[in-house]
């Protein structure tokens, strides 16, 4: 990351593609922005007053900087033949179990269960 710049932003501006854009341009200049590509890193709500602001954290990038790979590297590499574990539900438990289980070296298969009760 080249640098990162923290806003304050109507909440409007902060969740729309195209008004974030249009705002990061008026604010760093079409020049950084056309030779560098930026992500959101983080984004907050304040809403302690009627005046509900967002706090959004902007990195910047080289142009050229590939995102995928930071993924790649967070992730463990599986064996093919590593076992198979099933985990049965996906809610936080499960899926806090799921990554345990992967960065264990197994593949878990996670089954989402809904139930509704009628009466």
């Amino acid at each position: 990351m080249l640098e990162s710049r923290d806003f304050v932003i109507s909440p409007s501006i902060a969740y729309s593609q195209e008004e974030l854009h249009q705002f990061l341009l008026s604010e760093l200049g079409a020049n950084l922005l056309n030779n560098s590509q930026y992500r959101i890193e983080k984004i907050s709500l304040d809403a302690r007053n009627k005046n509900i602001k967002a706090h959004v954290k902007i990195g910047l990038y080289r142009k050229d900087h590939d995102f995928s790979l930071e993924l790649a590297s967070l992730l463990p590499k599986l064996k093919k033949n590593s076992k198979r574990v099933i985990v049965i539900g996906s809610g936080p438990a499960g899926l806090f179990a799921s990554i345990k289980l992967i960065e264990l070296g197994l593949k878990p298969i996670i089954f989402a269960i809904s139930c509704a009760i009628s009466k």
